[in-house]
């Protein structure tokens, strides 16, 4: 689940089988989160920003680790989905 909190995008990862528990909350370096997609068998999350940053950037689920970041420069068309 991607929140704001405080002007800040946070991602949340909660486990709902019978009840609805936190498993991990980490901040993302976004201006505007718009998604995100779980990649890699569920182990990465990939979120990407507005299209006027044009940033992709993946995170370990369990640690919230940064582990690579996509910064696009161009005329400012943006990313628009994220396919895996």
């Amino acid at each position: 689940m991607i929140e704001r909190r405080d002007y800040k995008d946070w991602v949340s990862i909660y486990y709902t089988q019978y009840e609805w528990q936190l498993v991990n909350t980490f901040e993302v370096e976004t201006f505007d989160c718009q998604d995100l997609v779980w990649i890699k068998e569920d182990t990465t999350i990939v979120v990407y920003d507005t299209p006027l940053e044009a940033k992709v950037l993946e995170y370990s689920a369990m640690t919230g680790e940064l582990l690579t970041r996509h910064h696009f420069l161009g005329p400012g068309l943006g990313v628009k989905q994220v396919l895996m």
